[in-house]
């Protein structure tokens, strides 16, 4: 299990900057897919 001691969140006007969750996997699986640098292992 991941542990996120003192971990915060970062916010501006253009990004917020957070700590992963389990919630994330299927937007990061989709956003690697779809690089065509990962896609052919390079």
């Amino acid at each position: 299990m991941l542990k996120h001691n003192g971990t915060q969140t970062i916010e501006t006007d253009r990004m917020i900057l957070r700590k992963f969750s389990y919630s994330d996997a299927d937007d990061m699986l989709q956003y690697w897919i779809s690089d065509p640098s990962i896609a052919k292992g390079n």
